[in-house]
């Protein structure tokens, strides 16, 4: 049994008289190539008998290469027989990664969308005051971000006491609370203080 003779792209090209460029190339068209182990190295090899087939149906279809044999043979007294050219290759669609490791075919799903924290509230009230809140979270992230605390039903002191602590030092606390008092939530903490406290300050300002 014939042992199978691996070629690196420099191997191959020295085995056809071609460049690296030209194996490179044909690999793009379709030739099939696989993966070896190099030294630690990851590297790109091609079989040798694949690659032969590739260079003569390169050859065949090559009008300067055949111009050649033509000459070499009238001078030598032999006939030549044009070779059956092969109908041309449509080059194949490559994935977007070339490096796909086979025990890792399914390739990580794209990150979700980014989304601003309150962006899937769509206010009854406060529209304007909406608005100006989304624009400054834009400029300015806030740290009430993923902090589930801040929607809950019910706060014990101490975790107000934390909630409050992260509004002081909010840079959008104004725009927060203008569209609380506008929107009058029922639930959560917003701009340093309770939904509660929130309510009574909108009561008093519509008074």
């Amino acid at each position: 049994m014939v042992e199978e003779q691996w070629l690196t792209y420099k191997q191959a090209a020295a085995r056809v008289r071609s460049s690296e460029r030209t194996v490179r190339h044909w690999g793009s068209d379709g030739m099939v190539m696989g993966w070896q182990t190099i030294e630690g190295q990851r590297t790109r090899v091609v079989r040798e008998d694949v690659l032969l087939a590739w260079w003569r149906d390169a050859m065949d279809n090559n009008p300067a290469h055949q111009h050649r044999v033509r000459k070499r043979l009238e001078a030598a007294g032999m006939p030549y027989v044009a070779p059956v050219r092969a109908p041309k290759r449509v080059p194949v669609q490559k994935p977007e990664r070339d490096l796909v490791d086979e025990e890792t075919a399914d390739p990580w799903p794209a990150p979700a969308p980014f989304h601003e924290p309150l962006d899937h509230m769509k206010p009854l009230a406060g529209r304007d005051e909406y608005v100006q809140l989304m624009k400054a979270t834009r400029h300015a992230p806030t740290r009430c971000r993923g902090v589930d605390a801040f929607t809950a039903d019910r706060l014990a002191a101490d975790e107000e006491q934390r909630l409050a602590a992260i509004c002081a030092v909010c840079p959008v606390l104004e725009q927060c609370r203008a569209f609380a008092i506008a929107q009058r939530p029922t639930v959560g903490f917003w701009a340093g203080m309770t939904w509660r406290e929130l309510a009574a300050v909108a009561s008093a300002a519509a008074a």
